[in-house]
């Protein structure tokens, strides 16, 4: 292990806990008939395919990161090592003073979490609610590996399926929206023809994520953002992450995303536990 990485910040108890709080609900966004906005529509399908072609470029994305996370008075930062394949493949790596603090990782069939100071291994169905539990991302393991990538929440299936609905400019930004069949809407801000928010209302307008994204940097030819701020009103909570240089494109075994804990481990059945 590196000398970047053995530095961290102690990662204290409260972060396996999770606290219910009230939703937010806000207005739906008003939606702009695309007949009325040609200009604003053609540009948003313009970026919408450059987004959706670099999803398709990309398939990993491997950096040391710096996350701060809050929910109410609590704060907690730590370093990480975050290792993220497409589609729903993810390994979460939080590092202390003396070395692995807890590691969490997901091949889209199951979510394991294991913490070395009590050799306790945590496993069952990876649900939005064990990421948030664990890695305070409440999304889905495909959702959260696309928000850590850059790419906004599904984005490339959405938009391939999805007739635009809406364009309209909120200051700097271009929103691109979509009313979905269940009454949710889909929204993503484009700002110098990078993808600079994304965020999901639900049918009554309740909002339920918003993600920002920037400092984005040139990796292999790629626009990468190194800055990736979410908030999530359903569970008060907002997590940042700052990442140190990110690596695309990396081949990685299946293995990588499943742990394998040394004997004697503490074998806890997280869908038991939910039951």
């Amino acid at each position: 292990m590196t000398a970047s990485r053995r530095r961290a910040i102690w990662w204290p108890p409260l972060l396996l806990a999770t606290v219910a709080v009230g939703c937010v609900v806000q207005k739906p966004p008003q939606a702009i008939p695309v007949a009325g906005r040609a200009a604003e529509t053609s540009q948003a399908q313009a970026l919408l395919s450059k987004l959706a072609q670099k999803a398709r470029t990309l398939s990993s994305l491997e950096t040391e990161a710096v996350m701060e996370y809050s929910q109410g008075a609590k704060h907690v930062k730590a370093r990480e090592q975050l290792t993220i394949r497409r589609p729903q493949s993810l390994r979460i790596e939080a590092y202390y003073a003396f070395g692995v603090a807890l590691v969490v990782a997901s091949d889209g069939t199951q979510i394991q979490v294991f913490e070395p100071s009590k050799n306790e291994l945590f496993q069952g169905h990876p649900t939005a609610a064990t990421l948030n539990r664990f890695a305070h991302v409440p999304l889905g393991p495909r959702e959260a590996v696309d928000l850590l990538m850059g790419l906004a929440p599904d984005t490339d299936a959405d938009s391939a399926r999805l007739p635009l609905s809406y364009a309209r400019r909120q200051g700097s930004v271009l929103i691109a929206g979509w009313n979905k069949s269940d009454g949710s809407t889909i929204e993503l801000g484009f700002a110098d023809s990078e993808l600079a928010l994304a965020r999901e209302h639900e049918h009554n307008g309740a909002l339920r994520y918003e993600v920002a994204y920037g400092d984005y940097r040139n990796v292999g030819g790629i626009n990468v953002a190194h800055r990736i701020e979410a908030s999530f009103p359903p569970s008060g909570t907002a997590v940042k992450f700052n990442y140190k240089q990110a690596v695309l494109n990396r081949l990685f075994d299946n293995a990588r995303f499943v742990l394998s804990p040394p004997p004697a481990t503490r074998v806890i059945d997280l869908d038991r536990q939910a039951g």
